[in-house]
């Protein structure tokens, strides 16, 4: 069966899992990567289109705070509106951009950062990004000599915001990258490439987490399974028992997908969700397998025996 046909017959109930464990496992991890694909392809595009009226008015603030225009040089990049005073802005999702003027630095409190979703550092030496997990922190910086620097793991608070001042505070003779004459580009066009951007990011963060979540609580769960009915599971290989285990998690996947998608009350939950509805369709499908054995004339065949309809 194709992908789209395996979807719908395990979204429609347990009844083709014998048939679906027949899969090559290239072709079940195959279908396992285009249905993450799809689900953070669709929460990207959900959040590209619902940002907009907020965007739009954060477009309009930053306009003001820092101009209609941004200037790009060999110095940096500089907004139109005096360009040698600091400040900052409030973005949606409890992020903020933080200006730092060549040597005007200014002190933030810790309540500024601690809640952030996340924020990004714009000075005339280094642009960062600083995204919140949990307790911890990633940062992504990048630096005027060309260096992407990205710590070995994650940070916590009192690290990340040393690391920040460290960056607010660094000099560096070193050209940016850019046209040695100045070139001006609109905030409107700097708002539509951060739109995208946000979106392609979000996209990525959740297909890396459903992929490798996934992939890691259904090997988790079939040798558990298979380590502690040993002797009492000939109904299923440990093989069998993989395949299924990531089958059963399709239609879960995609219907806890329209939390982030489209910001419901509860997609902060996003994994609980997700692993509380494949634990109980996983056991409707294994007590449906239980119940329905193999046809005894073909038991001992292995996967590719016909399956009882």
């Amino acid at each position: 069966m194709g992908f789209f046909r395996s979807l719908f017959e395990i979204c429609s109930g347990p009844y083709c899992c014998r048939e679906l464990v027949k899969h090559s496992w290239g072709r079940v991890v195959w279908h396992f990567f285009l249905l993450c694909f799809f689900c953070s392809f669709f929460i990207g595009i959900c959040n590209y289109f619902l940002i907009n009226y907020r965007w739009k008015a954060a477009q309009a603030e930053f306009s003001k705070i820092f101009g209609n225009h941004l200037t790009f040089s060999s110095e940096g990049i500089f907004p139109g509106i005096e360009p040698q005073r600091s400040r900052w802005q409030e973005l949606p999702y409890n992020s903020a951009l933080v200006y730092v003027a060549s040597g005007d630095k200014k002190i933030y409190q810790d309540d500024f950062f601690r809640d952030r979703n996340w924020f990004f550092l714009w000075s005339s030496s280094a642009f960062g990004f600083f995204f919140r997990n949990g307790e911890l922190w990633n940062v992504t910086v990048y630096r005027a000599d060309g260096e992407t620097v990205l710590p070995e793991k994650d940070i916590k608070f009192n690290e990340m915001k040393k690391l920040f001042f460290n960056l607010v505070d660094l000099k560096t003779d070193a050209k940016w990258k850019l046209p040695e004459n100045p070139e001006e580009v609109s905030s409107i066009q700097v708002f539509a490439m951060l739109r995208v951007g946000f979106a392609a990011t979000v996209a990525m963060e959740y297909f890396i987490l459903s992929f490798f979540m996934i992939a890691f609580i259904t090997f988790f769960f079939s040798s558990l399974f298979k380590v502690f009915s040993a002797g009492r599971s000939k109904f299923i290989t440990f093989s069998q028992l993989w395949k299924i285990a990531l089958y059963t998690a399709f239609p879960v996947l995609a219907v806890v997908s329209f939390f982030p998608a489209f910001q419901l009350p509860g997609d902060s939950y996003f994994t609980n969700l997700l692993m509380i509805g494949w634990v109980i369709y996983l056991f409707v499908v294994l007590k449906y397998l239980i119940q329905n054995p193999d046809n005894p004339d073909n038991s001992g065949k292995g996967e590719n025996h016909e399956s009882v309809q």
